[in-house]
């Protein structure tokens, strides 16, 4: 397994614990068909960056995954966002979605420009044969190196 593969399977592990962790302490539910959804950027090194998502079906789910990923960029730490990219599920719904299953977990990944700061708004999605929801979900700024 390649060090890349290794440290992203980590990050994946700690915020999945993270998450658990804060949903049984509160009892968090999202909505009928979402019990929680993060997402994380992190700043992997010359202007590589990968965003961390994870989506919790309140039980198992026909089809659950990420519908967008909109990528924002600011100048510097007390500029504005501007739209970077937007990655979309129905144009690689294989990385986007799982099927039949209760978590959907994956690690995407974009190029950026060192210094800016990057953050991701992900729109989730989770549905079985008795409807479904989206959520969205800003991650934190990171600035990418």
């Amino acid at each position: 397994m390649t060090k890349k593969k290794i440290s992203s399977v980590l990050k994946i592990v700690c915020v999945l614990l993270s998450i658990v962790a804060t949903v049984n302490a509160t009892g968090l539910r999202a909505s009928e068909y979402l019990n929680a959804y993060s997402a994380t950027v992190y700043a992997d090194g010359n202007s590589d960056m990968s965003v961390d998502v994870i989506v919790y079906g309140a039980d198992k789910m026909d089809k659950i995954g990420v519908q967008s990923l909109r990528i924002e960029e600011k100048y510097s730490e007390n500029g504005s966002w501007h739209h970077y990219d937007t990655l979309y599920g129905s144009n690689d719904p294989d990385d986007f979605y799982d099927y039949g299953k209760y978590t959907f977990l994956n690690t995407f990944y974009f190029n950026g420009t060192p210094g800016y700061y990057y953050r991701v708004i992900a729109t989730v999605y989770a549905g079985n044969s008795h409807g479904s929801d989206t959520g969205s979900t800003p991650s934190l700024a990171v600035r990418c190196k």
